[in-house]
């Protein structure tokens, strides 16, 4: 006798009588949707960390800074453009390969 078939169940069904969203068919929703309302995320705070993992400075979306414990200029001057060639690295202007020492 053969094994009985699984129907598999529609995720969204879980939780009642989903709606789909006529805007994005990927999302549903169980309810009312009247008074909610989305907001972008807020704006995240920029951390230089030191050789310890502890920030040095952090500064603030307000443009407020926090200074850590071991707190340099130049430490934190150093890492935050170390951090910049790293994801930026310098194009040559004449043939447009990466770094600027000669290819």
């Amino acid at each position: 006798m053969p094994a009985p078939r699984m129907r598999r169940r529609d995720p969204h069904r879980r939780l009642g009588h989903p709606t789909q969203c006529p805007h994005n068919p990927k999302l549903y929703f169980d309810g009312p949707a009247e008074g909610i309302t989305l907001r972008p995320p807020p704006p995240p705070n920029i951390a230089i960390n030191g050789d310890d993992g502890r920030p040095l400075v952090t500064i603030h979306p307000n443009g407020q800074l926090e200074y850590g414990p071991n707190y340099t200029p130049d430490e934190a001057a150093r890492r935050f453009w170390d951090a910049l060639r790293h994801l930026a690295p310098a194009r040559c202007p004449n043939c447009g390969h990466i770094g600027m020492e000669a290819p």
